[in-house]
């Protein structure tokens, strides 16, 4: 990934590979700030973290040129803590893509848990055909989508 973040498109929504890199495109209406943080291909050392500069319509995004399926990747979402108004941005935590296709790593109850996404094949993409890779229960995934809407994501 030796090239330099651009803008990309907005539209559509996750984490999607062209066959020359991947555009990025995560919606959050009350976001002030959305970082792409890169990791390491097992999901334990984070390589690079990008301020995504372009918004559209509530749609942060950019484009990674040379990134391929397999990037494992989250978001750290900026913005107010007003928990009595929705909104409960904290960067410290980094969320998942919603539209992502795999998970990386296990969740425990532990306020410092992180999850890490992987990208799948363009193939598995356009035939809409999901792949899990998590080694905890199922009921840890539902935890992980409702914390991703309590942060405000959606």
């Amino acid at each position: 990934m030796g090239k330099p973040l651009i803008s990309g498109t907005a539209y559509p929504l996750g984490a999607i590979y062209d066959g020359l890199g991947v555009n990025f495109a995560l919606f959050s209406a009350h976001a002030e700030g959305v970082e792409l943080c890169l990791y390491d291909e097992r999901g334990q050392h984070e390589s690079a973290r990008h301020a995504l500069a372009s918004r559209t319509d509530g749609v942060w995004h950019c484009y990674l040129p040379q990134a391929r399926p397999g990037l494992v990747y989250g978001y750290r979402v900026h913005g107010r803590y007003a928990p009595h108004e929705g909104h409960r941005f904290n960067p410290s935590k980094l969320l998942r893509d919603p539209y992502a296709r795999a998970v990386v790593g296990d969740c425990r109850d532990d306020p410092r848990n992180e999850w890490r996404l992987r990208l799948d094949s363009a193939e598995d993409t356009a035939a809409g055909q999901s792949h899990w890779e998590h080694n905890s229960a199922a009921r840890n995934v539902a935890v992980l989508y409702r914390d991703a809407a309590v942060a405000g994501i959606g």
